[in-house]
């Protein structure tokens, strides 16, 4: 055997080193779990005080409405719709915050707080309400604003005219309908 300089490692290090780098490695996994858990922590004190907003604004909202003359009839009124997934329907619920009467009227009111919800252009909060609007089958719809204290009345005219449209055809056949049977049973009242 050729005795010589033995093969150099790249691990070739210490044990102060290899302590070293144990430290070094233990150090940043503490540091990872630290910076998650504060992320966490901030996320879920973030989450309470949003929930805690928008319960003082839920709250404010039922005395708001009454001051501006409606009726409170029921609070969270929940509907269940169905959506037909291949070939199969599938039930969901929804959940308005407010179903309220004002002059004979019935609407539906959403409540929201903070910056981009009580927008009625923002994505979510437009399809929540255009969602309501296909399912509560009510004279109309309001977002309530509680950072501003704002209630905007909010329609979908097309949604509406592509609805209702089929009422007009119903009723028009029906009186045409009755029109053609007085006339053939000798009962038309101007002949």
């Amino acid at each position: 055997m050729a005795s010589g300089p033995r093969p150099r490692y790249c691990c070739s290090m210490s044990t102060e080193q290899w302590a070293a780098l144990a430290a070094a490695v233990a150090g940043l996994v503490l540091f990872a779990h630290l910076v998650l858990r504060a992320r966490g922590y901030l996320e879920l004190r973030r989450m309470r005080r949003r929930f805690a907003r928008g319960a003082r604004g839920q709250k404010a909202a039922r005395k708001l409405l009454a001051r501006r003359g409606f009726e409170v009839l029921d609070e969270e009124h929940e509907v269940t719709g169905e959506v037909e997934v291949d070939g199969r329907p599938q039930p969901y619920t929804v959940r308005v915050d407010y179903l309220v009467r004002q002059g004979g009227r019935v609407y539906g009111v959403e409540v929201k707080t903070g910056e981009k919800a009580p927008d009625p252009l923002h994505r979510p909060t437009r399809r929540q309400l255009l969602e309501y609007s296909h399912l509560l089958g009510l004279d109309g719809l309001y977002l309530l604003d509680m950072e501003r204290r704002r209630l905007m009345r909010v329609r979908f005219p097309g949604a509406a005219r592509r609805r209702g449209g089929w009422l007009i055809v119903l009723l028009v056949g029906a009186a045409l309908g009755a029109a053609a049977v007085m006339l053939l049973d000798g009962r038309w009242p101007w002949l």
